[in-house]
């Protein structure tokens, strides 16, 4: 008996072990992980102003809606944008404090970030889920 909870024990001292590897490995790519992050945040509010800036034009120009499914698919469209534009300041508020592109970061920023990074990538799961949405949407006013 004594020797299947020492296997037992064993192997869960294995999977702490992966996990804390695991942790500092993000720790050690905290300043890479902030550049793809940041990198992202600014292409995706390009997107959504780009996106923005289309819906307005097609709305000023008078763009007749045929029909009460076009005006729902503009307001999804609204929506989408500011849910996602909604998502991005919370991912920005995660990272936020981290300067990826300071010489020394300090330890503790790198522990931080390593810390939220499960939840930068449920953030960015839930705007991918957004973004499809609005792609649905976008190509069925064919814009």
């Amino acid at each position: 008996m004594a020797e299947l909870q020492a296997v037992a024990a064993a192997g869960e001292v294995a999977r702490l072990a992966l996990g804390a590897i695991i942790f500092l490995k993000k720790v050690a790519d905290a300043d890479e992980i902030a550049k793809e992050v940041n990198a992202r945040v600014s292409r995706l509010k390009q997107v959504l102003d780009s996106t923005r800036v289309l819906l307005e034009a097609r709305l000023e120009n008078g763009v007749v809606q045929t029909n009460s499914a076009d005006r729902q698919t503009e307001e999804n469209i609204i929506e989408c944008i500011e849910a996602c534009r909604s998502l991005l300041k919370g991912i920005e508020t995660k990272v936020g404090g981290f300067n990826a592109a300071a010489s020394r970061t300090t330890l503790l920023a790198r522990f931080k970030l390593a810390c939220r990074h499960s939840g930068i990538n449920k953030i960015q799961t839930d705007i991918e889920a957004r973004i499809s949405a609005l792609q649905t949407d976008l190509s069925l006013l064919q814009l």
